[in-house]
C-alpha cells in the first residue's frame, strides 16, 4: 500500500512537470516577475502572452488569466508612475486588465487574489476623472470586502485594501493611519505564507517587500520617520532590487540631511 501511495505521488509530480500549459504559464510569470523588476515592459508582455497561451490551452485553470491581468496591473503602474507617464497607455492598460480579471470571476467566482486586483485596478481608474471617486471608490471597497471574506488569509488582499485606503480621503474612512492597520495585518500574513510557501507554482506570493515600503510611506505621513526609515529597509532586505524602497529611503535620508 505504501509503494503504491509512493507510486501515485510521483506519478501526479510528473503529469504535472509534463503539463505543457502548467510550463508555459510558469514560464510565463517569472518573465512577468522579472520583468518588473528590471523595468522591462517586453518582457512583462511577454510573460502576459506566455499565460494567455497556457490558459487557452488549460481554460480551467485561473492561475494563467491571473498572472496575465496582474502583468497589465504591473505595466499600468509603469506608465502612470513612471519617470516618462504615459495616461493613455495606463488607462488601456487597466481595462484590458479588468477584462481579464472579469473571466476570472465568471469562471471561478469568489476568487479571492482576483477580486483584490479587480478593485485595486477599479481604484486606480480614479485618477483619470476624480469625480468617478464617488462611484469608483465604493466599487473598489466592495471587491476589496468580497476578497477579505473570500479569503481572511491572503496578505495580498489587505496588502491591496490598504494602498486603497492610504489612496481614499479621511472623510471617507481612509488615510495612512487606517492603512497601517492593512498593511501590518498584511505583513504578518506573509511571514505565514514565507513559513509555509504554496503548494501550487502557480498561486501568487508577491507583494511581501512592497508592502514594506508602503507601511513606510504611511508611517511617514503620519510623521513617524524613524519607523518609516525601517520599513524601506526592511523591504530592501527582503528585496535588495525594490525600486520603490530604494527612492523612498534615499528622499527620506535627503530630507533630514536638510
Amino acid at each position: 500500500m505504501k509503494r503504491m501511495i509512493v507510486v501515485l505521488m510521483l506519478t501526479a509530480g510528473t503529469l504535472f512537470s509534463q503539463n505543457p500549459a502548467a510550463s508555459i504559464a510558469i514560464e510565463g510569470k517569472n518573465k512577468i516577475q522579472n520583468g518588473f523588476a528590471a523595468w522591462n515592459e517586453t518582457m512583462i508582455r511577454e510573460g502576459s502572452a506566455l499565460c494567455e497561451r497556457a490558459a487557452m490551452a488549460d481554460p480551467q485553470n485561473v492561475w494563467p488569466l491571473y498572472w496575465s491581468a496582474f502583468a497589465h496591473y504591473r505595466l499600468a503602474i509603469m506608465k502612470l508612475y513612471g519617470s516618462e507617464p504615459d495616461e493613455d497607455a495606463g488607462k488601456q492598460y487597466i481595462e484590458t486588465g479588468l477584462s481579464l480579471l472579469e473571466k476570472i470571476n465568471t469562471l471561478k467566482p469568489g476568487h479571492a487574489e482576483s477580486l483584490a486586483l479587480t478593485g485595486s485596478l477599479t481604484g486606480m481608474k480614479i485618477r483619470f476623472n476624480p469625480l468617478s471617486a464617488m462611484w469608483l471608490g465604493p466599487k473598489s471597497q466592495e471587491y476589496m470586502s468580497k476578497a477579505v471574506e473570500a479569503d481572511p488569509k491572503s496578505p495580498r488582499v489587505f496588502y491591496l485594501t490598504g494602498i486603497g485606503t492610504m489612496n481614499t480621503p479621511s472623510m471617507f474612512g481612509g488615510g495612512a493611519d487606517k492603512a497601517t492597520g492593512d498593511f501590518l495585518k498584511a505583513i504578518r500574513l506573509y511571514e505565514e505564507e514565507a513559513t509555509n510557501p504554496p503548494a501550487d507554482p502557480l498561486a501568487p506570493t508577491w507583494g511581501y517587500d512592497e508592502c514594506y515600503s508602503f507601511l513606510g510611506s504611511a508611517y511617514e505621513a503620519q510623521k513617524m520617520f524613524n519607523e518609516a526609515k525601517s520599513c524601506y529597509q526592511k523591504s530592501l532586505t527582503i528585496n535588495p532590487e525594490s525600486r520603490r524602497a530604494k527612492a523612498q529611503l534615499m528622499r527620506l535620508e535627503n530630507k533630514n540631511t536638510q
